[in-house]
């Protein structure tokens, strides 16, 4: 039997940051208005997952440094 999954992460519900809450926590915690002229920005080049929202980066998708670590665009 296969274990209940994420459907924004899909992650499995026991290790989704999403699911257990800690996604919302943090970006409950971090607030980030800055304006996008001044943040560091590009395209991603790889595929990797937003460590704000746990939201999947696919390659291509603008991404933001706005804190020395780099954020999908949503969460810029």
């Amino acid at each position: 039997m296969s274990e209940e999954r994420c459907e924004r992460t899909d992650l499995p519900v026991s290790m989704c940051a999403h699911c257990l809450g800690h996604a919302d926590v943090i970006a409950q915690a971090e607030p980030r208005y800055y304006p996008t002229e001044s943040v560091p920005q590009t395209t991603a080049q790889f595929e990797s997952r937003c460590p704000y929202c746990d939201g999947t980066i696919f390659p291509g998708d603008l991404i933001y440094r706005p804190q020395g670590i780099w954020v999908c665009e949503e969460c810029s």
